[in-house]
């Protein structure tokens, strides 16, 4: 491991954070005074996390088949997308 790639994990943890965090205070806005929110937590971080697993499960096949390396990292996304896109 280098700090660089360290750099990188931690960017992409806030990312998928922050995205879950939008779920959250959107799924808030519903509550009612008995939720338990310990429980709602832990739910829409796994959420998240397999919303996260699943992005590379079809982003990383989706490199290979456009014939692109994955040396891009947190923007091999935005790298990527748009050159599947193209090729429709």
């Amino acid at each position: 491991f280098k700090p660089e790639t360290i750099m990188m994990a931690i960017g992409q943890a806030f990312f998928s954070l922050s995205v879950g965090m939008g779920c959250m205070v959107t799924y808030a806005s519903y509550f009612k005074d008995d939720n338990n929110l310990m429980t709602t937590s832990m739910n829409v971080s796994l959420l998240t996390l397999f919303v996260s697993v699943l992005a590379g499960l079809v982003i990383f096949p989706a490199v290979f088949s456009a014939g692109l390396e994955p040396t891009e990292g947190p923007s091999l996304v935005f790298v990527t997308l748009p050159e599947i896109f193209n090729g429709i």
